[in-house]
């Protein structure tokens, strides 16, 4: 069983704030003279001494009534009228309950002043001691108003809560406020019945913005109930959420570039060991590694996805056809060495370039005179590439810190320092920096 929040309505200006503290003193001390019957005659009452229902000093208006109205708060127009509302309700409509059908047992308890306890306290113990609801559905509510101590409470069994949610009812205890501090007792309580039964148990189930608010754990309620303060919240995440979003692409992009570097640092390495090629190392462009085993290009230009270009430079195929198609007819140069016309007849698949190297070079012979596109070509050394696509990843990452530093440092040492641990020294003087200028 869980309840909802109760709801506090002001006082009139006829009531000072201290009035009832002080009678509610007065009240108790008479009960430690008089005993609990002088308290109960006074409309102060526990969970456990509360009546019980249908009882004479409930002032039902039938044994099994659903109202309890000790302190003649309701008028006797009043009662009668939800008692017979709430009577209706029992009977019908039903729902499935364990094996049967039956409707939802909703009662009211209405006091002066509860003592010994607080108001949900009072609401579980006097729902627990009626025994409200069917047991195999717990389908039961209490709506409990103490008029002296100025609250109202909402008990539900597990079974009506699916239907009345917690916001639900702390939204139908916030509605008849305006009655309450007029002293409208007759039409607040009609109000609160008539809102439970039409918006929830009528339906047995949850209007669609509470089932919304369930689904989101309440924060639809919350907004509606505190605008201000939920714009202000709002801004809040809002701003968090934007810094912790630049700083996972910031991480990102760290991972990404150290990634790269580490690939190019291991290449120049691995490369200078053994004196190979451009077709060993990884693409300038991409910096992924190239196919393996290393193309030959016998018979043309292109080879199991990699390319050569006239002045030797390898590349993949889809990464030089994308570079050169993005620098239009006046950019038709080899990235790493800036060779005009780079491109080999027949790199793209044409029948013009289907001839092998060897062919073209039978056909032409060694004239230093033929022309450069139709030349034997030899695969050029990888250091050049390397070079070029340690300057383009450095210009792709140079917001990061330490990249920049780190760019100036090779260049102006010939890139011949280990890369990796340049970008590390670069990366330690930036936070150094930053930390000088915080003190």
């Amino acid at each position: 069983m869980r309840n909802a929040i109760d709801v506090h309505w002001p006082r009139s200006s006829r009531a000072p704030a201290h009035a009832s503290s002080v009678i509610l003193c007065l009240l108790s001390l008479v009960g430690a003279l008089c005993g609990s019957a002088s308290l109960d005659a006074n409309g102060a009452y526990s969970s456990s001494t509360y009546p019980v229902i249908g009882s004479s000093a409930c002032a039902a208006a039938s044994p099994a009534g659903h109202v309890c109205n000790p302190s003649k708060i309701l008028s006797k127009e009043g009662q009668d009228q939800v008692e017979a509302t709430l009577s209706k309700l029992h009977e019908s409509p039903k729902f499935p309950c364990g094996e049967e059908f039956h409707g939802f047992d909703f009662r009211v308890a209405l006091l002066e002043t509860i003592i010994g306890e607080n108001v949900a306290d009072f609401g579980r113990g006097t729902f627990n001691r009626w025994g409200i609801g069917h047991p195999s559905c717990n389908n039961g509510l209490l709506l409990v108003l103490a008029r002296f101590d100025r609250q109202n409470y909402i008990v539900t069994g597990r079974g009506a809560r699916a239907v009345l949610t917690d916001n639900h009812a702390a939204d139908v205890l916030a509605s008849i406020r305006p009655e309450l501090r007029a002293g409208q007792y007759d039409a607040a309580i009609q109000k609160a019945v008539a809102r439970v039964i039409d918006e929830a148990l009528q339906h047995g189930q949850p209007p669609a913005f509470y089932q919304f608010d369930h689904a989101f754990i309440g924060l639809p309620c919350f907004v509606c109930r505190n605008p201000a303060l939920s714009i202000v919240l709002g801004a809040i995440v809002s701003y968090m959420a934007v810094l912790a979003t630049l700083k996972y692409r910031i991480v990102r992009r760290r991972v990404a570039f150290e990634r790269k570097l580490k690939r190019l640092q291991d290449a120049r390495v691995a490369l200078g060991k053994r004196g190979a090629d451009s077709r060993d190392g990884p693409c300038p462009i991409c910096l992924e590694q190239l196919p393996q085993p290393p193309p030959q290009f016998a018979a043309q230009h292109t080879e199991n996805g990699a390319e050569l270009l006239h002045c030797g430079h390898v590349f993949h195929h889809a990464c030089i056809d994308q570079w050169l198609r993005k620098g239009g007819q006046q950019a038709q140069a080899c990235p790493v060495c800036r060779r005009r016309d780079a491109r080999v007849p027949g790199a793209l698949g044409s029948s013009a370039g289907e001839h092998s190297l060897s062919e073209r070079a039978d056909r032409f012979g060694r004239t230093e005179r033929l022309d450069r596109m139709d030349r034997v070509v030899r695969v050029a050394d990888a250091s050049d590439g390397l070079h070029f696509a340690m300057q383009r990843l450095s210009e792709e990452f140079v917001d990061l810190p330490g990249v920049h530093r780190m760019r100036a440092a090779l260049q102006a040492a010939g890139y011949a320092h280990d890369w990796v641990e340049v970008y590390y020294e670069s990366v330690a003087s930036h936070m150094r920096e930053e930390a000088a200028e915080a003190a």
